[in-house]
């Protein structure tokens, strides 16, 4: 989350330990530990100098010290196993050193974008590499390492390089912590972070190549995706998560389910590949992930709000495809379409056959 308390930064002398809602946690064998984890996953992320330093929604303050001088960065964790911040995903929320200093340097100046923006309403933030924050709007691009962020009356459908497509509801973070893609091999590996909301993903052709190349994770479980639409939400105000392996509508009456695996730990929970089956459970009070299966009318009225964004997204983004080709091939989002023929964007092209950048083609192949 973005604030005051982000942007105006922090000594360690205004966050002594002498002070009363200040803790001072201390890095040992790997880990931070902080019981009350669970409360943080919605605070505030800071640097002060060397440590990281969270403000709870009560009010209460975190130290870390020292977290920026270990290597790796250690994960926060509850001590009960439930809930784990991992150290890479805390110092990403709390930004870099000097915000807005790697893009002034240069340092971002080739980044390509991993996707776009394709429906959006309210308000609908990024929090960029550099630590600069952006207002989002419908064809805006994203990039690697973006947090994306929406308010109460917010969401958010994303479309990525690989066709994967991303809804985000209301009052929900999500980290696009990575995003590689070979389009001529169809195979590439991405990661997300669902921070906290709800969240509901149709899977690209990343996800279809295997269970290991598209994972989505959160404070309490990580979850492979291979070939399927899924929707998952996160309460960090209570703990309960959901996840549910969705049917794929692909269109004249035909669905597909995929499979998704679970992994609490670092441990496999489960593997599911039936439609509208999943898992629930309450980290807060120790819970283990009980496998739950609904009717189709339980699991649409328990992800439609979320479910309806990210078709909608996936339709824009097809006849963003469409309109740029013949939708056979592949769009990175930027207007770039290679349609079944070759055409370096210079001439003009039906999709059938061969242009060689003049403006002539045959129309024979």
């Amino acid at each position: 989350m973005t604030s005051d308390f982000k942007a105006n930064g922090l000594v360690p002398s205004q966050v002594g330990s002498s002070q009363p809602n200040v803790h001072l946690v201390f890095v040992e064998d790997g880990h931070a530990l902080i019981p009350d984890l669970l409360s943080l996953v919605r605070g505030e992320f800071a640097r002060a100098g060397t440590d990281l330093v969270i403000r709870a929604p009560n009010g209460e303050v975190y130290l870390i010290q020292d977290f920026f001088l270990t290597e790796p960065y250690p994960d926060l964790v509850d001590g009960s196993g439930h809930v784990t911040i991992a150290g890479d995903l805390a110092a990403r929320l709390a930004g870099p050193l000097a915000p807005a200093q790697v893009a002034q340097d240069g340092a971002d100046a080739g980044a390509q974008p991993i996707g776009r923006v394709e429906t959006l309403s309210g308000e609908v933030t990024a929090i960029r590499a550099d630590g600069t924050t952006v207002s989002l709007a419908v064809g805006d691009p994203v990039f690697q390492d973006d947090i994306i962020e929406t308010g109460a009356d917010g969401t958010v459908g994303l479309a990525f390089v690989d066709e994967t497509t991303v809804a985000l509801g209301e009052n929900g973070e999500i980290v696009l912590d990575e995003l590689i893609y070979d389009p001529d091999a169809e195979t590439g590996t991405a990661a997300f972070t669902l921070v906290s909301g709800a969240s509901s993903f149709i899977s690209g052709k990343i996800a279809k190549a295997g269970n290991e190349n598209m994972k989505i994770g959160t404070p309490v479980a990580t979850i492979g995706i291979r070939g399927t639409q899924v929707f998952l939400e996160f309460d960090p105000t209570n703990g309960n998560m959901t996840i549910l392996n969705r049917p794929e509508d692909l269109g004249g009456g035909q669905s597909a389910v995929g499979e998704i695996v679970l992994t609490v730990n670092g441990q496999v929970v489960g593997t599911i590949n039936q439609g509208n089956s999943g898992w629930q459970w309450n980290a807060s009070q120790g819970q283990a992930p009980a496998q739950v299966q609904f009717t189709a009318a339980q699991a649409s009225q328990l992800a439609g709000a979320v479910e309806t964004v990210v078709t909608q997204a996936r339709q824009t983004f097809q006849q963003q495809q469409q309109q740029n080709g013949d939708g056979t091939g592949t769009n990175d989002g930027t207007g770039t379409n290679d349609g079944t023929g070759t055409n370096d964007g210079t001439g003009t092209n039906d999709g059938t056959g061969t242009n060689d950048g003049t403006g002539t083609n045959d129309g024979t192949g």
